[in-house]
């Protein structure tokens, strides 16, 4: 059995040290679940973001807007690995030497995707014949493949431990925080909810052994939500969600 006593004291010593550094952060609450579908569902909610107020992604009003935007989205992503980087250095002594492997690895995985990420964009070249809208998209298809690795990646590693590791769920806190700032929120999705079309546009169904059904009702309907799609802008997403759907067979 977990010992979940030494989780909550460590994610408040987590929490002390990232609201000293990087501002207030939402506290989180450990709880201990009996089944593996109770489980799913508390964690996955930490993976949320709720809509900002600004988007580096948005239709810019001028060339000279789209550069500043692309600064401050260069920007963004340094400070992100320069935070993580702070926190590693800052918790390590607190943690074994299996966490701290662990901690590096996503560090790895940061440095890796976060490279490619600016590469893509310093890489971004304007058609001067495109305008302000064509910009924007053609900006969007570019860093899009890098974009959606680099999320899908990190959110793969976190959520490989964030049931069993509280520092995880701290440097997931650092993860959306830096998301939401450059206007990435999640679109919500739920067990038992019927897609409708704009849905599915934003998601990839996952092979899944115990979803056959005779029941009708449930076509189209989601058994079990794994990951949430990462939202650029209401119609249209920079990384997939994922789910397994119930698939209808005959009785």
């Amino acid at each position: 059995m977990y010992n979940f006593d030494k989780i909550v004291s460590l994610n408040k010593k987590f929490d002390e040290i990232l609201t000293k550094d990087f501002g207030h952060f939402r506290p989180i609450a450990i709880v201990q679940k009996d089944s593996e579908s109770d489980k799913d569902v508390n964690y996955l909610t930490l993976f949320m973001i709720e809509k900002g107020e600004k988007s580096l992604f948005g239709k810019p009003t001028s060339h000279d807007d789209f550069e500043s935007q692309k600064k401050k989205f260069l920007d963004e992503v340094d400070s992100f690995a320069e935070k993580f980087d702070d926190f590693l250095d800052r918790v390590e002594k607190q943690l074994s030497e299996s966490e701290i492997e662990s901690l590096e690895i996503i560090g790895k995985t940061i440095d890796n995707r976060t490279r490619k990420l600016i590469s893509a964009v310093k890489k971004f070249k304007i058609d001067e014949n495109w305008n302000l809208q064509k910009l924007s998209d053609e900006y969007l298809i570019a860093i899009d493949k890098n974009f959606s690795s680099f999320i899908s990646e990190v959110v793969r590693v976190l959520e490989s431990g964030i049931d069993e590791k509280p520092f995880y769920q701290q440097v997931l806190q650092i993860f959306n925080s830096f998301l939401k700032n450059i206007g990435i929120f999640t679109l919500e999705l739920k067990a038992g909810e019927k897609l409708d079309d704009k849905k599915y546009d934003f998601i990839q169904p996952e092979e899944c052994d115990k979803c056959n059904t005779t029941d009708r009702n449930l076509a189209h309907v989601i058994k079990n939500v794994i990951s949430f799609p990462y939202m650029v802008a209401e119609n249209r997403a920079i990384a997939d969600g994922k789910v397994n759907m119930w698939r209808i067979v005959n009785g």
